[in-house]
């Protein structure tokens, strides 16, 4: 259980990964959700191949202290008549696009990334586990504002 609040940053800099590398190996210690293709290796090998006009959206969840304690990469792409959406980072490789992080943060990360559809025409998640649509995702996308929510 995380004692001290928690604090959802949402950054737009591939740098973001150099900092999720440091503390990797302690987060996935700790983590209940870990999602092998989100690992920085892959992130920073997958992102040097991606066109110029896409850009990175993290999402990253820190202790008080700066304790990591979970991210969900996301990919901004450009979408017809000057729409944008938000992809899973590794869109076009991974199984499966749910966060990196322990359970305890897992629906503030949700959260984050449902404020995020006033900015975007729609967020494409394919691929989440059962379980993890079950407990933090099923709730939120089927509220009847969110159309662009669907499974």
């Amino acid at each position: 259980m995380i004692s001290s609040p928690v604090k959802i940053e949402v950054t737009r800099s591939i740098d973001i990964l150099d900092d999720i590398a440091r503390q990797y190996e302690s987060l996935l210690a700790r983590a209940d959700w870990v999602n092998p293709y989100f690992s920085p290796e892959w992130l920073q090998a997958w992102w040097k191949r991606q066109k110029q006009d896409r850009k990175p959206l993290f999402l990253t969840a820190h202790s008080k202290t700066g304790e990591l304690l979970g991210y969900w990469p996301l990919l901004e792409r450009p979408g017809l008549l000057g729409s944008k959406g938000l992809w899973p980072f590794v869109y076009d490789e991974a199984n499966y696009h749910f966060p990196t992080c322990s359970q305890a943060v897992s629906l503030e990360l949700v959260h984050a990334l449902e404020k995020l559809l006033k900015s975007f025409l729609f967020i494409w998640l394919p691929q989440i586990p059962q379980r993890f649509w079950d407990f933090y995702l099923s709730v939120p996308a089927n509220k009847e504002n969110h159309l662009t929510i669907i499974r």
